[in-house]
Order: C-alpha cells, then structure tokens, then sequence
C-alpha cells in the first residue's frame, strides 16, 4: 500500500467524519473581530444537544467555577470565546464516529488517550507559563490521534493489519503502520483536519506529534503534543493501540523545560485534574 492508494480510499469514504455545520459555523465566527458574545451564544443555543453537554463541561469541576453558568452568552463573557469554541469542539468530536463492530482497537479507549493527552498538554502549558493558549493546547493533544479514528472506523483491514504487526513486533501503533503503509496516522490526521479547516498550529500538532523536530514556525504546539502523548502513555489511561511508551525527544525535554522533577510534578498534576474531568469520561463513555 502506499499514501497515494489510501489517500484515494479516504476521500471515498462517503461517512468520513464532518463536524457539525453549527461548530464549523462557530469555528468560523470565533475568527471574527465582529463577532460578539450573543452570536456565538445564538449558534451554540440552536443545536439543544450541543448546548447541553457543553453547559455540562463548563460547570464540571475541571474549569472550577463556583458558581453555576446557566447559559451559552454567560459561559463566553466568563470563559471568552477561545475555550468556549476548544469546548465546542470537544464536545462534538467524541461523538462523531461509532466504535465498528470487530475492531482490533477499542475507540473509547482511544478516547481516554486522546482526552488524558490534552489534560498532560494543558497542565504543560501551564508549567511553562509562557502565554500560551491553554485551552488550544488541550484541544491539540486531545485531535493528536484523528487519524487513528479513520483507521479504526473505515479502513478495518489496514486497522486488522497494523494490529497484527503490532502484536507480531511488540511495537508502536506507528511503527506498525510505518511498516505497512510507508506512513502513519499522523498524515491522515492532517488530511481530516484540513478538510475541517482547523488552525494551522492545530494541524501542526497532529502532523508532528511523533517527529516534533519536524515541526515547522511556532513549534510550541508540536513539542507539548509530542511530550503530552509520551507522558499519557506513561500513566497508561485509555491506549494508543498498543502497550508500549514511546521516548521522549531530548531536544522537546530541554526546550520545554521537562526534566525529571518537573515531570513528576505534572504528572501528579495531571491525575488530580483527570479526577475533575470525570464529565470528559463520562461524555466519551456516552458516545461510543
């Protein structure tokens, strides 16, 4: 097989995961320096599903509000509407796709990678201090594995494969499928998100989370992907697809300042605030 053969494959998948038109619309209008608090409101507000679990994830007590947010228009004059779009965003993402009969890989377990991969991103971010969006760095760990989503979901034999090598060599999902396909999921992560249109740094997290050196411009993103997926294996919640840690870049550890203190301190960290995302769990649990 070779990108060309599965590329062809994908882009003729006629379920190929979309987001729905009201996030591509919010995504859109978020951009906009005109755009106020009541028309992000009004677009969530006109999808009740979607205004129900992200009213749910705002007042969970991983966002630590201590008093409640009623509404949408609230919840973006409170948040702003930066983590307010990062929350829309994950709050349709878990439930896109169902888990396919057979698969070789468990999709909600994929999930809980995915998901305590932003958590790790998020509190790196926040150990560095160094004006970051943190909520755009939870959102990147949590898209880092969308390419893995259309393995399992629509390529079942590739998935059926990669598994077998993986099982075989006693190696990483990647490494497999490198093996295989000559590529891995992070390229066709990248063609799923820009067909979302996501922000380019987004997309440069998804592309380089397992070769952060490769990272092009602001590598910020892509080495706190890189670090952010290492250390969520390291603390084994949900699987990548396979059991195995992959090694964290020396250059991505001194540049983010990740020495083995700071590690030990983020990952206690991180066990804390996955105790408050138990509203993220739950939401993945529900969807698949």
């Amino acid at each position: 097989m070779d990108s060309f053969d599965v590329r062809n494959r994908i882009e003729a998948i006629e379920e190929l995961p979309t987001l729905p038109v009201v996030v591509t619309q919010i995504l859109q209008a978020t951009k906009s320096m005109a755009t106020n608090a009541n028309d992000v409101g009004d677009l969530i507000s006109s999808d009740q599903s979607l205004t129900v679990k992200v009213l749910k994830l705002v007042n969970s007590p991983f966002y630590g509000f201590p008093q409640k947010i009623k509404t949408i228009t609230h919840a973006i004059v409170i948040l702003g509407f930066s983590k307010v779009k990062n929350i829309v965003l994950a709050a349709s993402v878990f439930g896109m796709v169902k888990q396919p009969k057979n698969s070789t890989v468990s999709l909600t377990d994929l999930w809980e990678h995915a998901l305590t991969t932003g958590i790790v991103c998020r509190q790196i971010a926040k150990h560095r201090n160094s004006g970051v969006d943190i909520e755009e760095m939870f959102v990147a760990g949590l898209l880092h594995d969308l390419g893995k989503v259309i393995i399992i979901c629509n390529l079942p034999d590739i998935c059926t494969a990669v598994s077998e090598n993986v099982r075989k060599k006693d190696c990483l999902f990647y490494e497999a499928e490198n093996e295989i396909l000559n590529f891995s999921h992070d390229k066709v992560g990248v063609w799923l998100a820009e067909k979302w249109n996501l922000n380019p740094a987004l997309i440069e997290g998804i592309k380089c989370h397992h070769d952060p050196l490769a990272a092009r411009g602001d590598k910020e993103i892509a080495f706190t992907v890189h670090a952010g997926d290492v250390i969520a294996r390291a603390l084994d919640i949900g699987s990548g697809g396979d059991n195995k840690i992959p090694i964290l870049n020396a250059k991505v550890a001194e540049e983010l300042g990740l020495n083995v203190p700071a590690i030990d301190k983020i990952m206690g960290e991180v066990l804390i605030e996955i105790e408050k995302a138990k509203d993220f769990f739950d939401l993945i649990h529900s969807q698949n």
